[in-house]
């Protein structure tokens, strides 16, 4: 297998992270892949000479009929990954053809390595628990194999915890490359809730190991969901773009789109005009149809967590992408209007909130512009009289920008809580 030399680079960087991590029980303060080590240099030269373990490469030669099929199925992902949706039906009659060849193979499906490591390839990839079964009796088999059959059955049926104290055994660079990556992603999973980390290092192996295909797009996907909540905005936003130059006509993209969306507003990067020029390029990545969409995703995110500049800001990108009659422009002005009840301009965007047609918008959009409504009247609306002193003196006081803001954030973010 020929890597390119910056895709090898980057795996033996992500590799030696890896490798650090857990030697030192891979605690929450490991440095990130890209980060240089900082060891003695003695220690430093010592790495050098026996660095880690390579991926095992797979020798060309015939193959069993199952691992030809189980090739055939990550084919098919891979055209998944791209955007092909036929494949994705194709996928579940091909996995019912490797159900048929192990059912047919019985018992003697373990005889092989081959077979074992593309049996444990379709049980991670939708297989029945049933499939590795048989082989679990077989006392021949290695202490390596039996963990991986045991964290296969596991993952496929839920057990997370039982999964990650099997697969946590496996070191997958000892692995062959198909099977490392798939184990890699498997143990990322499994270890983000607990180490984040780690979880993202294996995530980092996961898509060096097995580039262009569903174990990469997957492996993106979750990065960047989980670096949306972490504060890293450098690779978060590198990613970000490396998917969407990469899969954004994936089957799964609309994933991908809600946690970037979340991470856009996390991170704050639609708080400011800088980052919000920086944000630009990469949302324009996207088909104007699709960078609309996102933009006005973040607009309501922004608006429902309180941050109306973020609102304003993609309300403003969206208009210059949709047709002025457009729903989406009927959307976006929504979103505008709404962020601004409280502002200097509140009774002016509460009419043009009133003037909309409510039957327009889908019933969770109808919510918001209702909640927003009221805010407006609420703010306007002179206090009652009362004849209780403590009252009068509470109602007296003035609204603070803070206090108004505060109340519009949680008016429409219950709107989203019940939003179906």
């Amino acid at each position: 297998m020929r890597l390119r030399p910056l895709l090898l680079a980057g795996l033996l960087l992500s590799i030696c992270s890896l490798a650090h991590a857990e030697e030192h029980g891979g605690g929450h303060d490991a440095k990130a892949p890209s980060e240089p080590a900082h060891g003695a240099p003695a220690k430093a030269e010592a790495d050098k000479k026996s660095g880690p373990p390579l991926p095992v490469v797979e020798m060309p030669g015939p193959h069993s009929e199952l691992t030809l099929t189980v090739r055939k199925m990550q084919r098919l992902q891979d055209l998944i990954a791209i955007g092909n949706r036929d494949a994705q039906l194709q996928q579940q009659k091909v996995l019912a053809d490797v159900g048929g060849l192990i059912r047919d193979l019985g018992s003697t499906i373990c005889m092989t390595r081959e077979n074992r490591r593309a049996l444990i390839i379709a049980t991670l990839n939708g297989g029945t628990p049933a499939w590795v079964r048989a082989c679990l009796a077989d006392k021949t088999l290695s202490e390596q194999d039996r963990h991986l059959l045991r964290g296969a059955v596991a993952y496929s049926i839920g057990r997370t915890q039982n999964a990650l104290e099997e697969f946590q055994t496996i070191d997958p660079l000892t692995l062959d490359p198909s099977l490392a990556a798939q184990v890699a992603l498997v143990r990322a999973s499994l270890t983000l809730p607990v180490d984040r980390a780690l979880g993202l290092r294996f995530l980092d192996i996961a898509r060096l190991l097995q580039p262009g295909g569903l174990v990469e797009e997957a492996a993106l996907r979750q990065e960047t969901a989980t670096l949306g909540t972490s504060g890293d905005t450098q690779k978060f936003a590198l990613l970000s773009r490396q998917y969407i130059e990469r899969f954004s006509k994936s089957v799964f993209s609309d994933n991908f789109i809600q946690g970037f969306v979340r991470g856009v507003i996390e991170l704050g990067l639609a708080a400011d005009d800088e980052h919000f020029a920086k944000l630009r390029e990469v949302v324009d990545l996207l088909t104007p149809e699709a960078a609309a969409s996102t933009y006005l995703l973040i607009a309501r995110r922004g608006l429902l967590d309180g941050t109306y500049g973020a609102t304003r800001r993609a309300t403003a990108a969206a208009l210059t992408l949709v047709s002025p009659n457009s729903s989406e422009a009927s959307r976006a002005n929504l979103y505008r209007f709404a962020a601004a009840v409280t502002g200097t301009e509140g009774l002016q965007m509460q009419k043009k909130l009133q003037a909309m047609d409510a039957n327009a918008f889908q019933p969770r959009d109808q919510k918001l512009r209702d909640a927003a409504l009221k805010i407006a009247d609420g703010i306007r609306k002179p206090p009652l009289a009362n004849t209780t002193k403590g009252v009068e003196a509470t109602a007296a006081q003035p609204e603070t920008p803070i206090v108004k803001k505060a109340f519009q954030t949680l008016a429409l973010a219950q709107t989203m809580v019940e939003a179906p």
